[in-house]
């Protein structure tokens, strides 16, 4: 089948589909473990895709049938030394049904969660390498396939079609070779068939389209058709899949997508990604009016280096490329110059960052050009009034061999003095803070001697009260002041201003940690989307075969028990104890189902009245009891709740369950019944193994299990059924000492 043709709406999403939609198996070989394999592989090897995604290297060598498995495993390890760059090898494997395939394999090494490993790539070769029985490997492949396969005479008449196409339309076997291939398409379709069977005869073609089935229900497919000569006649094969599921997760895709493309799109910044070779890859439209280009002119055409001012280039790249290798040394927020499409250079503040898991940076930029003009303009201003010292609203000092010779009101006013004569004739030294004096000193003396002006340097002063005060001053030549040198000091208080930074800084924090928080919630969110996207298929595609096998070992053990012991012979304690073993682990494989449904579906509670001690009693009966399991209930007769029968046994069912699984040795279980206002409290404590500490923080999570047999759904499916009746449920436990489960549900009206 060709290579579907998709245009997801980001790279990942493309890849991912690329990947798992291929004809070509994939296998990620980490540690010796498989730690990825996609469908194809799945259906190439014949194993199911979660086992053959946990086996190890030599597990997988056991499956297949070739020479040289020392051979095999030294080339592995080569290709993950360096020493050779991939290696081909071609082997047979057997799939269920006892066939064999001939498979190539080209292993080569890649890194892998940045570690090294293998990535094997499979094909199916098989009919390059048996050719003279195609007719039979057709019916082999065709039987079996879980696509619809129609073989047709160019005309569209059908000459046979697979199992999978009988269970698709709904028509028997003979009834599809009856009819032709316009029979199963959408009307509203059959206008694009002659272009499409004209191309599928010259060339081949996959598109898409819809078929009908014979119910009259429409539903979309994708077609993969070729022309192919059999038994000496020109036919067309055509493998067509059902689309459905492909096309509701495209579309839960792109509403994924939209959510995000909104968020980025209303930051209220401009904001881009950039990758790891300065690529931008997405702007929003705040950054193409920072920038005066369109998306189009951007997106996957200009690099980051485009825009940045020659000058500050390298400090730019420099950023860029230890951000990858060591992002802790790399600053988030920095300032820079670039240049717009009309060339207009502009100063911004830049914030980035890596996206996790990624070498993508996103990046969140402000345009703080009016701030560095009005920035610059007020230091001009202060060079031009600085004699002005009567009405400068900063502190002027003159300080000549040591001593304060001059100093005006604002200057007086910092220092904590009610008139500048305070401080006039004060040693220098007297006004320094302990921590700058030595370098204040020196600094006012390399002005006086060299004449050279010294900028604003931020340093402490002490008040006349003794106080610390944050000031910003600055050193400049004065001339003579009675005919001796002289420095004149231009200082301001910037407490206010070091406030309002730290103040900054505590906000800059928060929104940061929001921000992150934000994030796992988004990702915790998809994680548990995509567990329910699981539930549906598993719960889906596990019922029918569960009910056939359940309803089977029904019959059967009523056949075995009609049956005379003559009949039967010695086996039959034996024959019947087997198929109750088989039982009971397809009512445990049920009870997966249930819980992975119950998690996934919406729920909607059938509220009645329940007598508790009544309900208790009859789930334990249902259950059987456990071996040397002693359980006390203790629960006023009267008592009832307000509740869904259904749930509250689902709920009651895999608690009380989950505490005799605990008390493997026996054990004794206490089911205590109390009230509040408007809630029945139930207490479920057991002394058995009780919970691990690394364990309990993840127990309401799915997949979550401390037992060696479960999936770590019971848990959750419980925790998701009292919050939908109005309850809520909490655990205590003690390693080793036992737990105490406690369940809150709504009262009934009428309850005393």
């Amino acid at each position: 089948m060709p290579f579907e043709i998709l245009e997801p709406h980001n790279e990942e999403g493309l890849c991912r589909v690329l990947i798992e939609n291929s004809i070509q198996g994939f296998l990620v070989i980490l540690d010796g473990h498989i730690v990825y394999a996609n469908k194809a592989a799945s259906e190439i090897i014949g194993c199911a895709q979660e086992k053959l995604a946990s086996l190890s290297l030599g597990e997988l060598i056991a499956i297949l049938d070739f020479d040289g498995h020392s051979q095999f495993l030294q080339d592995c390890q080569e290709c993950l030394l360096g020493k050779r760059a991939s290696f081909l090898r071609r082997f047979r494997i057997g799939n269920t049904i006892g066939k064999w395939r001939m498979i190539e394999a080209l292993i080569n090494p890649i890194l892998y969660q940045e570690r090294p490993a293998l990535q094997m790539t499979c094909l199916d070769i098989t009919m390059q390498a048996k050719a003279e029985n195609q007719s039979s490997l057709y019916q082999l492949i065709s039987s079996h396939a879980r696509d619809i396969i129609l073989l047709m005479h160019r005309n569209g008449k059908i000459i046979e079609a697979n199992d999978a196409a009988v269970k698709a339309y709904g028509y028997s076997h003979e009834e599809l070779a009856s009819m032709r291939i316009g029979d199963l398409r959408d009307a509203e379709t059959l206008s694009e068939m002659p272009q499409q069977m004209e191309q599928d005869c010259s060339r081949g073609i996959l598109f898409e389209t819809r078929h009908r089935r014979k119910d009259g229900s429409i539903f979309p497919v994708e077609v993969s058709s070729r022309g192919t000569i059999i038994w000496g006649e020109r036919v067309l094969l055509s493998i067509i899949r059902d689309t459905s599921e492909r096309k509701q997760s495209q579309e839960a895709l792109l509403e994924s997508e939209n959510r995000y493309r909104a968020i980025f799109e209303n930051t209220g910044a401009a904001a881009l990604i950039v990758e790891d070779d300065t690529i931008i890859s997405l702007v929003n439209s705040e950054a193409e009016r920072l920038f005066g280009y369109t998306r189009e002119e951007i997106e996957g055409q200009k690099s980051w280096t485009d825009f940045v001012l020659e000058e500050d280039l390298q400090k730019m790249l420099y950023f860029h490329r230890i951000r990858r290798t060591n992002p802790d040394s790399a600053p988030r927020r920095y300032e820079i110059r670039i240049r717009d499409k009309k060339g207009d250079p502009k100063n911004i503040l830049l914030h980035v960052d890596l996206i996790p898991g990624t070498r993508r940076s996103v990046a969140s930029v402000i345009d703080i050009t009016d701030y560095k003009r009005a920035q610059e303009a007020l230091i001009e201003s202060e060079k031009r009034y600085r004699l002005l010292v009567d009405r400068s609203p900063d502190g002027i000092r003159i300080d000549c061999e040591g001593r304060v010779v001059f100093i005006n009101e604002t200057g007086a006013k910092i220092l904590g003095a009610s008139c500048p004569e305070e401080i006039v004739g004060m040693q220098v030294l007297d006004l320094m803070h302990p921590d700058f004096k030595q370098v204040s000193i020196a600094r006012e003396r390399i002005v006086a001697k060299e004449g050279m002006e010294c900028p604003p340097v931020e340093e402490k002063v002490l008040r006349l009260d003794g106080k610390a005060v944050d000031i910003e001053a600055m050193v400049i030549p004065f001339g003579r002041y009675q005919e001796k040198p002289a420095v004149q000091v231009v200082f301001r208080d910037i407490t206010d201003r070091k406030n309002a930074e730290a103040q900054l800084k505590s906000y800059s924090e928060r929104l940061e940690y929001l921000v992150e928080e934000r994030t796992r919630q988004l990702r915790d969110t998809e994680r548990l989307a995509a567990v329910g996207e699981t539930a549906v298929m598993i719960g889906h595609d596990l019922r029918n075969p569960l009910q056939a096998i359940v309803t089977t070992l029904f019959l059967a053990k009523a056949k075995l028990r009609n049956l005379s012991s003559l009949e039967l012979g010695a086996d039959m304690l034996g024959l019947m104890e087997d198929l109750s073993t088989i039982e009971r682990q397809s009512v445990y494989m049920n009870k997966i189902v249930c819980d992975l449904q119950d998690y996934a579906r919406p729920l909607s509670p059938e509220l009645a009245d329940l007598n508790i001690l009544s309900f208790i009693k009859n789930i334990l009966s249902g259950m059987g009891g456990a071996k040397n399991i002693e359980v006390q209930i203790e629960c006023d007769a009267q008592w009832t709740c307000r509740a869904d029968p259904t749930m509250m046994g689902r709920i009651l069912t895999n608690l009380i369950n989950n505490s005799f699984q605990a008390m493997t040795d026996g054990g004794k279980m206490s089911i205590t019944v109390s009230q509040s206002k408007d809630h029945v409290i139930m207490s479920l404590k057991d002394n058995g193994t009780g919970i691990p500490p690394e364990v309990r923080p993840e127990i309401f999570k799915p997949l979550v299990t401390s037992k060696a047999k479960g999936m770590g759904m019971g848990l959750v499916v419980c925790k998701r059924l009292l919050q939908a009746l109005g309850g809520d449920i909490r655990i205590e436990s003690e390693y080793g000492r036992g737990t105490e489960v406690i369940i809150r549900i709504p009262r009934a009206e009428e309850s005393s």
